[in-house]
């Protein structure tokens, strides 16, 4: 596990009716200003402007099915093929990186088969590679860059 600043993110923000909202990178609409919400936009900000992941290919609080069970993740980036590249699950600040958050993630990673998982509170991150073909896990001290080739 390793530290992130986001701070240096700043949202387009707007106040309607006493409730705070934060503009949706990827939806293009204004959303509820709820600090996993706030997480999550600073992190979309963050992998587009530092790590070269193209907002296109993000899908946010995809729909997925587990053990009978509707889930949504909150963030899948696809490679370019569209298969899944990495998977994001976003805390609030005050949530710990607990054994319970990156078991989820890979609940979740047993249904989406994404090569990298991220678990983030916006102040520190868990980085994940998942080797699919030996059910393997290795825990990364890096976010991954976007890769400019076309994945096989």
């Amino acid at each position: 596990m390793f530290d992130i600043d986001l701070s240096y993110f700043e949202p387009k923000v707007k106040k309607e009716q006493g409730q705070l909202y934060i503009w949706g990178q990827i939806r293009k609409k204004y959303l509820l200003l709820m600090p996993e919400e706030w997480v999550r936009q600073a992190l979309i900000f963050y992998l587009n402007t530092a790590c070269n992941y193209p907002k296109s290919l993000m899908r946010i609080e995809g729909s997925l099915q587990y053990h009978q069970r509707q889930k949504r993740s909150d963030i899948l980036v696809l490679d370019r093929n569209t298969n899944p590249f990495l998977l994001v699950e976003c805390k609030a600040p005050d949530i710990p990186l607990t054994e319970g958050v990156w078991r989820q993630a890979l609940q979740y990673n047993e249904v989406i088969q994404s090569k990298y998982l991220l678990l983030t509170n916006g102040t520190q991150v868990m980085s994940l590679y998942f080797d699919k073909e030996n059910k393997q896990v290795e825990e990364l001290e890096i976010i991954p860059m976007y890769p400019n080739e076309i994945e096989s």
